[in-house]
Order: structure tokens, then sequence, then C-alpha cells
């Protein structure tokens, strides 16, 4: 069966099913997208959708200029003033995550290690650890009774599971695991940058 609409002056657009059609249906978006973007299926199939083809819908950042230190002794995680949030615009979003800060530790009477990680949560949800999750993403490993100083750096496509309007927030964390008391990121003059870029589906 062919459905055709005729134009208003002239000639037609016709939608045509295929010989043997089964049962299909076919749920339109509600609104007519934006520029550049395509129809799609959403997370349910039949159910149609704009798509960006993996554009880059928006970009945050926060230089966390002068922060101040974050500092933990226990083996526990604990949030620092590296943060930012970001509202997603459209369903299925995946986001990039940037970010860099100084740290230190003070070395305990034996080796021992400290871990970092980020954090994400959406709206005044629990936190969720990104990496491993009792690991983290990274640690840092010291030489008995000595301090020292470590970059933090992270750059990850996260896939989160949220609902469209809420907002997600991506914070770094860090713990001491093991000899090591305490351990910080940050001072008061450094420049800890993170930058969080919601990419389409």
């Amino acid at each position: 069966m062919t459905l055709k609409l005729q134009g208003s002056s002239s000639g037609h657009t016709a939608l045509e099913a295929p010989a043997s059609a089964g049962s299909n249906t076919i749920t339109l978006p509600a609104n007519n997208g934006t520029a550049n973007q395509y129809l799609k299926n959403s997370g349910t199939a039949g159910t149609l959708e704009w798509g960006g083809a993996g554009k880059i819908l928006q970009v945050v950042g926060n230089l966390n200029t002068g922060g101040g230190t974050s500092t933990t002794t226990n083996n526990a995680w604990v949030a620092t003033y590296i943060t930012d949030t970001i509202t997603p615009v459209a369903a299925n979003s995946k986001i990039v995550i940037l970010l860099s800060g100084m740290g230190g530790y003070v070395g305990g009477s034996s080796g021992g290690y400290g871990n970092a990680t980020v954090g994400w949560k959406e709206g005044s949800g629990s936190w969720t650890y990104l990496g491993d999750g009792t690991n983290g993403m990274a640690y840092i490993y010291n030489n008995p009774g000595n301090a020292g100083w470590w970059d933090a750096n992270v750059s990850m496509l996260h896939t989160p599971s949220y609902t469209l309007s809420n907002t997600l927030t991506y914070t770094f964390f860090i713990r001491c695991t093991s000899n090591i008391s305490p351990i910080a990121i940050g001072n008061g003059n450094a420049h800890s940058p993170i930058v969080l870029m919601e990419v389409a589906a």
C-alpha cells in the first residue's frame, strides 16, 4: 500500500511499505529537531529521535583557579575541589571528561600508595566511581619516608545513564590506601581545569 502526500501546487511524496510488510509502528519525534540532525531509532526500536552523528552539542569548563587544597588521610574516596556540572540537551549522549591537577603526599615509614578517580552522579543521587571501583583510575606509590608531587590527568569518554534535563556532576576524588598520610590535590596557587563535552550518540 502506498501513502501519497500531495504537494500544495503539484507533485507528491509517496511512502510505500514493503510487499511483505509485517506489523510495524514508527513513532515520529514531537518536534522538528535542529539543522543538520537526522532521524534515528532511540533506545526503543520504532521510536524515532533526532541525532547528531557524533556532533559536540555543548562544552562546559571550570578552571578551578586557587581553589584551595583537598586532603585526605582516610582509606575512603574524598571529593576534591576539581568539579563541574553539565546538563545534557539530548538523550543517550556521551560525555568527554578532561581534567588536570597537581597533587602531593607525605611518605610514610614504609612504601605505600594512594588512589585517584573520577566520580559522577545524576542530580542529588549517589556517587558512582569510574574505572576500577576499588583502585580507581590511577595510583601513586611513595618511597619510604619521602614526600613528593604528582600530576593527575584524566581523559576519557563516559556513557552515562540519565534522565533528560537532569544535571550530571563530575568530580575528581582521592584517597589514602596504604602508608601515605596525607595525600592531597592542588594548592592555593594551582590551576586545575576540568572540561566536560556532550557528544551526540
